[in-house]
């Protein structure tokens, strides 16, 4: 008995099929009247001994009307992978370019823009490997954060279209996105999209990709190399290397040996005093410009648009008292304008790189960062314009303890925040040998200390890579984590390769 019963169930699932196979929504109907529980056991059983969802199927051969009535009934059916890259349903429609089915999937679940396939690839990746651009746009336009996923060989959708010799969909994607970091970075192999397309040969876009502003054209790989020194050590292509040359050698790009020099140790702390070279020009600027004519003056009263410049006249005087520490001046605001500090998180400080708390901290202004915090709790979360940085990020920088338990009571999360460099106060807290922070965080955060870099350093390699033995070794005996320990960054060197490749017989 129950054998004929898997033989019937087995054959209305072979129909069932053989309706996706058509398009044949009327067959779907009657197979789902005779027995309502078909697709369930699809999804069950992951489809049987069928290596594709009826789903899978339908997408494939673009029935959209069978699309939209199998998602019907059973919406959860999108989520299911086959059995022979593990592609979602969303994955063959963005491969093949069918935009009313990529619509229809989404509007189902837009978190499948994040499924990878048994190669790390996502639905955004084959659009890109396929050229779809209009694929693209619409994934990009509900998912933008599906750009930032990475293959298995840690290669983004920019190292995909290299690779796969899109250079349409690059131009688009780069355009679209206007994402610095991601134009930047690099894959498991160290190569940078800028590299691999010298490497492949792709004058077209090797000539996009330096006229960016933003593009790294000096970057160097796993193997010590540049741009230029993978152009010279590359196949040879004597029409296209004449292309290539000519765009590296216009773009100013530099051999290794010549692009590489030493960093100071402290070159964050120095972007975070650039910011504030200019706010104290603003502030000088505007100071003036008050002076002669005082807030609700004679002046401003025959401007239409006096409230205006009366609050931003405000805001820089707001920033002054923040830069001197002046705690009377932010009250006789606050009671002036009780709002001012809510428009620095609305409008992140408006024309200001950094908000007044980050102005407070970075000159060590104990009493007025207590106050500013009291009056305005949410101003520890807002990161300034420049580094994208938070005020715990300078506290710990600058190894300003008080301050940093200060903002630590309001909100401990701040503890994971990434900068654009993708650094995490624990990082910078390291990097600058600031090892009563680094207790004071750890004690409160311990999983702090497993955050990474974009390229993928842990605070432990950022030790080496800093220079920080005693900063090291506290770590080490503190978190007695072995796995930590052991971690390798994105160019696969551990904490102890990099320590040895950097001659610091000290910590090896």
């Amino acid at each position: 008995m129950e054998a004929q019963i898997e033989r019937g169930q087995l054959h209305a699932i072979t129909r069932l099929y053989d309706a996706a196979l058509k398009g044949d929504v009327p067959s779907l109907l009657n197979l789902l009247g005779e027995d309502p529980l078909i697709l369930d056991r699809c999804i069950i059983g992951k489809s049987g001994s069928f290596m594709q969802s009826p789903l899978h199927v339908a997408v494939n051969f673009g029935h959209v009307n069978f699309t939209e009535e199998i998602i019907k009934q059973k919406p959860e059916i999108v989520e299911l992978v086959d059995q022979i890259k593990r592609s979602s349903p969303l994955h063959i429609a963005s491969t093949k370019g069918n935009l009313l089915i990529v619509e229809v999937l989404l509007a189902v679940n837009p978190s499948i823009c994040y499924t990878h396939d048994q190669d790390g690839k996502t639905p955004v990746h084959v659009a890109a490997i396929n050229g779809q651009i209009e694929v693209l746009r619409i994934l990009l336009k509900m998912e933008p954060q599906a750009a930032w996923e990475r293959t298995i060989g840690g290669e983004t959708v920019l190292h995909l279209c290299v690779k796969h010799k899109q250079p349409k969909a690059l131009k688009f994607l780069i355009e679209m996105m206007d994402d610095n970091e991601l134009l930047n970075f690099d894959d498991s192999l160290g190569f940078t999209v800028l590299q691999l397309a010298v490497a492949a040969k792709q004058s077209e876009m090797v000539e996009f990709l330096l006229e960016h502003p933003k593009i790294k054209k000096n970057a160097i790989s796993k193997k010590g190399l540049s741009a230029v020194d993978i152009h010279k050590r590359s196949r040879k292509d004597v029409i296209q290397d004449e292309k290539i040359w000519k765009h590296l050698n216009r773009a100013n790009a530099l051999p290794a040996k010549e692009a590489l020099k030493p960093k100071k140790d402290r070159a964050w702390l120095e972007d975070q005093r650039t910011s504030l070279m200019v706010v104290a020009s603003l502030i000088a600027t505007m100071a003036f410009q008050a002076g002669i004519n005082p807030p609700g003056g004679v002046w401003q009263d025959d401007l239409p648009y006096s409230g205006t410049i009366d609050k931003m006249t405000r805001m820089y005087i707001g920033h002054d008292a923040a830069l001197k520490g002046d705690v009377p001046s932010l009250l006789e605001l606050l009671g002036e304008d009780p709002l001012i500090l809510d428009r620095c998180i609305i409008g992140k400080s408006g024309s200001f790189m950094q908000s007044p708390l980050h102005v407070a901290v970075n000159f060590g202004h104990v009493n007025f960062t207590k106050k500013i915090i009291e009056k305005k709790p949410k101003l520890v979360e807002v990161v300034d314009q420049l580094k994208r940085s938070s005020p715990l990020h300078i506290a710990c920088a600058e190894g300003y303890l008080q301050i940093v338990e200060d903002l630590l009571v309001v909100n401990p999360n701040m503890c994971f925040i990434h900068d654009r460099d993708g650094k995490t106060p624990v990082h910078v807290a390291a990097m600058n040998g600031q090892i009563e922070v680094l207790r004071t965080l750890l004690k409160l955060e311990p999983q702090a200390a497993w955050e990474r870099t974009i390229g993928d350093e842990t605070v432990l390699h950022l030790c080496v890579k800093h220079k920080q033995p005693k900063v090291l070794k506290f770590l080490v005996e503190t978190m007695d984590d072995g796995e930590l320990l052991n971690l390798d960054d994105a160019l696969g060197n551990t904490v102890l390769h990099l320590a040895v490749a950097a001659k610091q017989s000290e910590v090896r």
